[in-house]
């Protein structure tokens, strides 16, 4: 039977490159919680508000994203250069 998958951090599908010795410590210890956080489901990256490349809001604050949602996302996010057409 064919079904989605939605894999990420806590499946090991994506990763962080190791630091380079100029990261300060701190630096790496704040990237580390983050990642752990988002792993928790603390942390939603995909949450408002959240703006387009033309400065519109596209996700009010306090909402969330679905995967549904960020599968059908057809607008790229505010300071990303580029083109959906």
């Amino acid at each position: 039977k064919a079904e989605s998958a939605w894999p990420g951090l806590a499946e090991g599908i994506v990763d962080l490159a190791p630091f380079n010795a100029m990261v300060p410590q701190e630096l790496q210890d704040k990237v580390a919680t983050a990642k752990a956080n988002i792993i928790s489901g603390d942390l939603k990256v995909f949450a408002g508000p959240i703006k387009d490349q033309k400065g519109t809001v596209k996700v009010a604050a306090e909402t969330v994203l679905s995967d549904k949602e960020l599968l059908g996302m057809t607008w790229f996010v505010h300071g990303v250069v580029g083109t959906t057409e």
